[in-house]
């Protein structure tokens, strides 16, 4: 097997963890994985890392097409470097990480004019709007639909993705298998974990401080909560909306939110620990990675249903509340009762935690991809 895949940023420390593995099964099997990168990172985050320290991190055979910012590099550019690599490498299987370009339509024909199968990994999940009254989305979800019926597979991440996959026609047959996964090994357990319990309900965010996180109506919203019931939320991360929201929480006086720095992810299971839930209502959140990691540390988490893995990873009202309108009147009391409860969930925590484990999820994955490359 030959497999090729095509990605957009270098930065990605849970699909190292995949591409990694994936690399080590094949190249034992005589075969050969390359990853074409098209940049080390979005602009928003490309003074997060070192890159030098990136690079040298990284366990996987990969080529770098540029290293300005993604949104800087041209199609041009990625199209001449992608044709150059199928016509060098020469692969059985080509995996595109996504699907909203152009350039994958393109080569999806010439992938079939050549006999190269396909796998399309798709995180998208379907979005709460009014497609059959909206012409525009009416037509590009047609478009989508005859772009993804060009790919030979799927490999999704959750539910909520498959979900959007069947809403596009796609046959269940063709998707590969489902899971979105981290690195435990890379975390500190928690019985070694110096944990500083306390009385307060103590929330947590940690992510970019991006318009996508929705982090303005959700203070809006817990400013309401902590009516009901007094809390504590710390907010860990940076981003362009860092500022104005710092702006909104002296102007409204929202005395029980604290901004805390941007931290370095190897060292984030040093902050689970002091928390008792996860916040992550986000508008648009193809699946929440810190969901996992927090649930790995028996955090609670109240997720919006726009995040992939709310009904996946976080079921409602058992090891986590689902948000589904942040309007709601009744959302207030519904987060206010769920923080009082203190659910203990440890048993599905630990359930999920076996299913939701890389290794798991990985070897699936690699399964399918031998048989994906013994069909004719």
């Amino acid at each position: 097997m030959r497999l090729l895949v095509f990605h957009n940023i270098l930065f990605a420390q849970y699909k190292s963890i995949y591409f990694e593995n994936i690399n080590n099964d094949i190249t034992k099997n005589n075969g050969a994985f390359l990853v074409i990168q098209t940049s080390y990172s979005e602009r928003s985050r490309i003074n997060h890392f070192n890159k030098e320290s990136l690079i040298n991190s990284i366990n996987y055979p990969f080529k770098l097409i540029s290293k300005k910012p993604l949104e800087e590099v041209s199609s041009i550019l990625i199209f001449f470097n992608w044709l150059y690599y199928v016509i060098k490498f020469k692969p059985s299987i080509i995996n595109f990480t996504g699907y909203n370009s152009f350039l994958i339509f393109l080569f999806l024909i010439f992938c079939k004019l050549f006999g190269i199968k396909t796998i399309i990994t798709n995180e998208s999940v379907i979005k709460n709007l009014p497609t059959d009254k909206n012409i525009n989305l009416k037509f590009k979800k047609y478009i989508k639909k005859y772009i993804l019926s060009l790919a030979d597979y799927f490999y999704t991440f959750g539910i909520n993705a498959n979900n959007l996959l069947f809403d596009l026609d796609i046959e269940k047959q063709k998707i590969l298998t489902f899971g979105n996964t981290f690195d435990k090994s890379k975390f500190i357990k928690v019985d070694e974990v110096n944990l500083k319990k306390s009385t307060k309900i103590n929330l947590l965010f940690i992510g970019r401080l991006i318009e996508e996180k929705n982090l303005f109506n959700t203070l809006t919203l817990l400013a309401k909560v902590n009516d009901i019931v007094p809390i504590k939320f710390d907010i860990y991360g940076d981003g362009p909306q860092e500022n104005a929201l710092q702006n909104f929480v002296k102007k409204n006086k929202i005395d029980f939110v604290e901004f805390k720095s941007k931290i370095k992810w190897e060292d984030i299971s040093k902050i689970y620990p002091n928390y008792s839930h996860l916040i992550l209502l986000s508008s648009s959140e193809t699946w929440g990675m810190v969901a996992n990691e927090a649930q790995f540390f028996n955090l609670n988490v109240i997720c919006s249903s726009n995040c992939g893995c709310a009904n996946d990873l976080i079921i409602n009202n058992y090891n986590g509340l689902v948000i589904n309108q942040m309007d709601n009147q009744l959302t207030p009391n519904s987060i206010a009762n769920y923080l009082l409860k203190q659910k203990e969930s440890s048993i599905f925590t630990k359930n999920n935690n076996l299913i939701f484990d890389e290794s798991y999820t990985i070897r699936k994955f690699i399964k399918k991809l031998y048989l994906v490359n013994e069909l004719k």
